[in-house]
């Protein structure tokens, strides 16, 4: 079956629809925030872990920058890899929610890694696109931020 929108396919096995998902319920912007906060908390675990590690290993003689960057990296793995393989992270599978492309397909680990960049992105730009994002989510019926419209995905109840 060939991607939609140019994005690559989901691994095999990924291939059909989830069930319901293109006239599922859409999450709202509580339940997401809650998610986004669950999954905040590990990828903070995992990052004081490596921090920790960094710090024993060359005595705090790293750049900020690079600790920077290494955690955002902890992150992009994280999100990219649950969403692309299985529509949800511990944050969303705790609140019965999975990720998947508008027609109901999953989405590809590459499409997930661009979601999370964009995620990212608008917290990087003071704020305002996620802003922008949150009231898209709660008051549009698309239920869609700016990152979800972009990369053609929705977040649904499960």
């Amino acid at each position: 079956m060939p991607p939609s929108s140019g994005w690559p396919a989901a691994p095999v096995g990924f291939g059909q629809p989830v069930q319901g998902t293109a006239q599922a319920l859409r999450a709202g912007f509580w339940r997401r925030l809650v998610a986004f906060i669950l999954d905040a908390i590990v990828v903070g675990i995992v990052n004081l872990i490596v921090r920790a590690v960094i710090d024993a290993v060359d005595h705090g003689t790293t750049s900020l920058n690079m600790i920077y960057l290494i955690e955002f990296l902890v992150g992009l793995v994280y999100f990219s890899w649950l969403w692309g393989q299985y529509g949800r992270t511990v944050g969303y599978a705790a609140l019965g929610l999975r990720l998947t492309t508008t027609g109901g397909q999953p989405v590809s680990v590459l499409r997930a890694a661009v979601r999370y960049i964009l995620i990212e992105l608008s917290f990087a730009f003071v704020f305002i696109p996620a802003i922008v994002s949150a009231f898209m989510i709660g008051l549009s019926s698309s239920k869609q931020a700016l990152h979800d419209k972009i990369v053609d995905t929705v977040v649904v109840r499960t």
